[in-house]
């Protein structure tokens, strides 16, 4: 999976990408999505659907920095 990938480091080459903590909320996220898409609407619950969307503006700045390092990473390289 592209997380994963993004959470692991190549020694040698690069630094992960993201860290655990943003890759386990993009991941569980992630998951939310899948069960999302694969479910009747009555079984979805309303609160948790608002409680990932706080979570996620939470952490698009978090997520900004993070791909900040690593670009940064990558130009001194």
């Amino acid at each position: 999976m592209l997380l994963q990938r993004a959470v692991t480091e190549i020694e040698g080459v690069r630094p992960p990408i993201i860290t655990i903590e943003i890759f386990t909320k993009l991941d569980e996220m992630r998951a939310y999505r899948h069960k999302f898409r694969n479910i009747y609407l009555y079984l979805i619950a309303p609160a948790r659907i608002i409680e990932l969307a706080n979570e996620g503006i939470a952490l698009v700045e978090k997520f900004n920095t993070e791909i900040y390092e690593f670009c940064s990473f990558l130009k001194k390289n």
